[in-house]
């Protein structure tokens, strides 16, 4: 079923638009032990049936399938095929089909996306575009520090190309250049030379390739270069392209992290839809010597018919110094995103540290314990650690959401004593924490944020009124995207005055604290808290 050696130009996408998975298995195609893996049945079997590990949802599947494929009217593979009669990439496209329902439910993705479901490994998304991540800049050197480092680290690596909304350029520009938008591409190869800058990326389409700077027929080659780079067999669905341009037509570029000999614990839990302590996935992590550790969060594929409507949550994964019987000061996060998992990595020194996991977009909805999201933490780490569920206090939502903006967020004084801090950054959303130092006085706070689109609010409104208690600090106002992909506005408008303000009093009568009431459901994150 495979011929040896394994050569990427082996790989041709079809007619589904499944690039992700093509060019994750060309990726792998450079470590043959890795595909080994995904192929149980290595060999033609008479009987027509054919086995193979995936991994989904954080857990490795065995997929056993038949070996009839779709053909077209002449007899043709009608979706990916291999050169050389090979069989193993259509059946392994076969595989995922049926792991996630059929052949329509692989249409659209990210490379992460193909390298997580043939590795099962710590996955990294690196975002090439500052308007991806709101204002912040990216540092190209750092970025081009961190490639070269992945690379020699021998991790897989992907990009994808942008377009879309999000993408200053449009589609025609990418055509016209060569590239396909909103794509799928292998990343093969890195080079580094003085000031020179060049990746080697390869379209699944086995055509269609970049026509700019540094391509095939580019003057910019010297004889030396072309000689070391191009050779005359190089396959035509493969390119060279300089980092600038890759970071002007590329919005992301794909990690994946294959290591030996890590140690691996999992974590299953929920994601609650609204304030229950109880049900909160939460990790407590004994350090003795500085631990590399990644983690990866999970909640269930939505690659299939059924569920294909349903908007995906926001996996946010959170690192607090733990303390007894609250959690402690922040240590860092991941970038809350809408999608089926996220990662992170980090070293960690010498302590005792609480992983909170958070999911916001689905709240309000009601349902019961049993019916929440199910969650899963996965926790690889370079050193053997205690891990064990930690018990969640009552107030573990609002404290944490607070400490991460205080830590993370922009803080604007708004009057003396009081603070008010703006998380948005990494967040898909907005979190408006309040913060009253004062020993005897409330302050009263409106926080409008009706003008706002494509987001949803913890209090099920835009717009919120609050009585902030002397000595007390309280989270006002959390949003979060609500759909991936569709762009989304924040427009928010804070207005306080102190406690008897008869400008507030139509909307907070006396007796009434909250606009809207803070019920028992949503009292563990938006009840003031003492400082």
């Amino acid at each position: 079923m495979i011929r040896y050696p394994l050569e990427v130009s082996d790989i041709v996408q079809g007619s589904l638009g499944d690039c992700w998975l093509m060019s994750a298995l060309a990726v792998l195609v450079k470590q043959p032990q890795l595909l080994e893996r995904v192929i149980v049945t290595k060999d033609i079997c008479p009987e027509g049936a054919y086995e193979f590990q995936l991994y989904k949802n954080g857990y490795w599947k065995s997929v056993v399938i038949d070996d009839l494929l779709p053909c077209d009217a002449n007899g043709f593979l009608l979706y990916s095929e291999a050169k050389r009669k090979q069989l193993w990439v259509s059946l392994i496209e076969k595989a995922a089909a049926k792991l996630h329902g059929c052949y329509e439910a692989l249409e659209s993705g990210r490379v992460i996306d193909g390298l997580q479901v043939l590795t099962g490994a710590p996955c990294e998304n690196i975002i090439l575009n500052s308007s991806t991540i709101g204002e912040e800049e990216i540092d190209k050197d750092f970025i081009w520090a961190q490639l070269l480092s992945m690379y020699s680290a021998k991790f897989l690596l992907g990009a994808s190309s942008g377009g879309g909304n999000n993408s200053q350029l449009d589609d025609e520009q990418y055509y016209k250049i060569g590239l396909i938008p909103r794509h799928g591409y292998s990343l093969l190869h890195i080079f580094h030379d003085d000031d020179l800058r060049l990746l080697c990326l390869r379209n699944p389409w086995a055509n269609y390739v970049w026509k700019g700077n540094w391509s095939t027929h580019s003057r910019m080659w010297t004889t030396r270069l072309r000689k070391k780079l191009m050779p005359p067999d190089i396959e035509e669905s493969s390119f060279w392209i300089s980092f600038e341009d890759v970071l002007k037509y590329f919005d992301s570029i794909d990690v994946c992290k294959v290591r030996s000999n890590w140690h691996e614990a999992r974590f299953e839990g929920t994601y609650p839809c609204f304030a229950d302590h109880r049900n909160l996935t939460a990790v407590k992590i004994y350090i003795s010597e500085f631990t590399e550790l990644e983690f990866m969060l999970f909640q269930n594929d939505q690659r299939n018919v059924e569920n294909s409507e349903r908007s995906y949550l926001d996996l946010c994964i959170t690192v607090f110094h733990a303390a007894s019987g609250h959690v402690g000061l922040f240590k860092e996060c991941s970038s809350r995103q809408i999608r089926c998992f996220v990662g992170y990595n980090t070293v960690l020194e010498m302590g005792e540290y609480v992983v909170i996991c958070f999911a916001f977009n689905h709240w309000n909805t009601y349902l019961k314990s049993k019916d929440y999201p199910k969650s899963l933490l996965v926790i690889q780490s370079s050193k053997r650690l205690k891990m064990k569920k930690a018990l969640s206090h009552k107030r573990i939502f609002a404290d944490s959401i607070i400490n991460l903006a205080i830590a993370k967020g922009a803080r604007h004084e708004g009057r003396e004593g009081m603070t008010a801090y703006y998380l948005t950054k990494h967040w898909a959303g907005l979190v408006v924490v309040i913060e009253n130092r004062l020993p005897n006085l409330a302050i009263q706070v409106i926080c409008d944020c009706s003008e706002s689109t494509n987001v949803v609010s913890t209090r099920k409104t835009l717009f919120s009124a609050d009585r902030v208690p002397p000595l007390h600090r309280q989270v006002v106002m959390l949003l979060t995207q609500v759909r991936a992909g569709e762009n989304y506005t924040i427009i928010h408008r804070l207005t306080h005055y102190l406690f008897g303000n008869k400008v507030v009093q139509k909307i907070l009568p006396p007796g009434i604290k909250h606009n809207p009431r803070i019920n028992s459901e949503l009292s563990g994150l938006h009840e003031p808290t003492p400082l």
